[in-house]
């Protein structure tokens, strides 16, 4: 403390307050950038970025096919020409390895195969002592002509074996292995093949012997049985005879996506197999078009739109039924199945029987009512629907409730507009669909449907196969 109040004293010593002090310069304060103390050593340089290697250039090795030692040496071959190698015999092994996108036929019976390391190849041999061999390779394809004992396949990921009738008693040896595939035909001398997968998940137990017990799981999809099912109109009280309701109608209009649109029309419509049954998504796709364009086009009121929708069912049900040239259009049998064995029971002083005629009719396009037939009907649909009967039809009208808000013919010109550019554009392609006979049990549709086609788009398609 003695030094500190020395030091005190001896600044007060001085003439001024400050004469003791010494003066800060500059490049003495060191909150400046430029400040450098002393002794201070360069700041040294960012080590530069190292460079990135470059992308390994493929080495392209020359292709090999030739006899060592008694044994046949196939690698590195490419390309779309096959490669034929004959003169094989049972003293000699074949050893195929790296190759890529070639096709290699071996002509002879040879002791052994081995098919290393090949992607997107082709193998196609005659006969085989022993075994053909499968290792690391991807995408590959090979067929036996003749008789193979054995087929080994390691660390492959997409293996199809193609197998002759007289070789079918072949034995298949797997480790490691992903998507493998065997075909073989379905009967002697027949060209059409079966192709089944080879399991790849097993299910182990211990058993009450302390031994292991392995099952494989059956990787065949289940399929789904489809009952054909047209939906059944619902009838509205208050109103005319409609598909669905009105707040049905609200609810379809109030989804957020044309797949949640879709899903909410199948459910008021009352179908259950729309991905998977062709002939009802082509009458969804139908419904849903219509009411986009009642909504979106013509800007239809709800009740309006629901009278198009039940309109457009009438007329689509009359031109798709080949029953309903000499019966009664507003049944519904668009997608009704027809039993096989249908048997009619006479009673002539009861009601009358109508005969349900067997598949084979739709198959007629003749069956079917035409262009003009079609055109006919809807023309008279429309024109009630507009408010306009004839004198001929108003005794029978009166039985029949009209429409409260009936369609103006500014609405009318562009219901015909719209019924002529889709429906009736593509009306056989639609008759088609709905002749073309389809078996009952389909497979399970796997991929979501985002949004359901519209008439055009779906018609277009459809006309190809006829």
């Amino acid at each position: 403390m003695a030094n500190v109040f020395a030091g005190i004293k001896s600044i007060d010593q001085s003439s001024g307050k400050t004469a003791g002090l010494k003066k800060v310069t500059k490049d003495m304060q060191t909150w400046r950038k430029d400040y450098k103390p002393e002794g201070a050593t360069p700041t040294p340089a960012a080590p530069a970025a190292a460079k990135k290697p470059a992308t390994p250039v493929k080495i392209t090795k020359p292709a090999v096919c030739e006899e060592r030692n008694g044994n046949w040496q196939i690698e590195y071959q490419t390309g779309p020409e096959p490669l034929t190698v004959s003169g094989i015999n049972m003293k000699q092994q074949v050893y195929i390895f790296g190759c890529e996108g070639a096709t290699i036929l071996l002509e002879g019976k040879a002791k052994n195969i081995v098919f290393d390391s090949c992607k997107k190849t082709k193998l196609i041999f005659d006969n085989a002592v022993s075994s053909i061999e499968i290792v690391n390779c991807k995408g590959v394809q090979v067929q036996c002509k003749g008789v193979v004992p054995s087929v080994a396949i390691d660390k492959t990921d997409g293996c199809l074996v193609y197998i002759s009738w007289e070789g079918r008693e072949v034995q298949f040896v797997t480790s490691k292995s992903s998507e493998m595939n065997v075909a073989f035909p379905q009967g002697a001398g027949s060209d059409d093949y079966v192709e089944k997968p080879i399991p790849e998940q097993f299910v182990h137990k211990i058993t009450d012997d302390l031994s292991i017990s392995s099952d494989a799981i059956e990787l065949t999809p289940p399929t789904l049985v489809v009952v054909e099912e047209q939906p059944t109109p619902v009838e509205d009280p208050p109103g005319p005879r409609t598909l669905i309701s009105l707040e049905q109608l609200e609810q379809v209009h109030a989804a957020a996506s044309a797949a949640e649109r879709a899903e909410r029309l199948t459910s008021a419509l009352g179908v259950q197999h729309y991905p998977v049954n062709p002939r009802t998504c082509v009458w969804v796709d139908f419904c849903f078009g219509v009411l986009n364009f009642a909504r979106d086009e013509a800007h239809l009121p709800p009740e309006k739109a629901l009278a198009l929708l039940t309109l457009a069912h009438e007329v689509y049900t009359f031109a798709t039924d080949p029953f309903s040239i000499n019966g009664d259009s507003s049944v519904s049998k668009i997608s009704e199945p027809v039993p096989q064995n249908a048997e009619s029971h006479e009673d002539a002083e009861t009601a009358p029987v109508t005969t349900i005629p067997t598949p084979e009719i739709r198959v007629d396009p003749d069956a079917y009512p035409s262009v003009e037939a079609v055109y006919e009907q809807f023309h008279e649909k429309i024109r009630q629907a507009s408010g306009v009967v004839s004198e001929n039809d108003k005794a029978q009208d009166t039985e029949t409730p009209s429409l409260p808000t009936p369609f103006s013919p500014m609405e009318v010109a562009r219901i015909v507009t719209f019924f002529t550019s889709t429906f009736f554009r593509h009306l056989r392609a639609y008759q088609y669909v709905s002749r073309v006979q389809r078996s009952n049990i389909v497979r399970e549709c796997p991929l979501p449907i985002e949004t359901p086609l519209p008439p055009p788009s779906l018609a277009d398609a459809t006309l190809q196969k006829e």
